[in-house]
């Protein structure tokens, strides 16, 4: 279940660009939410207003680049 979630997460969260989860954070963006997957890694998803980031992790000491999360079409 946890591996077709994250399959699903990654097709759904296309990115535009990428983005540091901490220059997000400077940038006034905010966690969201956070999960584990059963492979050990995580995700972590950020909001600020109507734009969110889904942000990978193989580990909590390493987030990968974040990926702009695609709105429908009311971007």
């Amino acid at each position: 279940m946890n591996k077709i979630l994250t399959l699903i997460m990654l097709f759904v969260f296309s990115s535009a660009y990428a983005e540091s989860i901490e220059t997000l954070l400077e940038d006034g963006y905010e966690i969201k939410s956070a999960a584990t997957v059963a492979a050990g890694g995580m995700y972590f998803i950020l909001q600020n207003g109507a734009k969110a980031y889904f942000c990978p992790a193989l580990d909590p000491s390493k987030v990968m680049k974040c990926r702009k999360v695609k709105a429908g079409k009311n971007e």
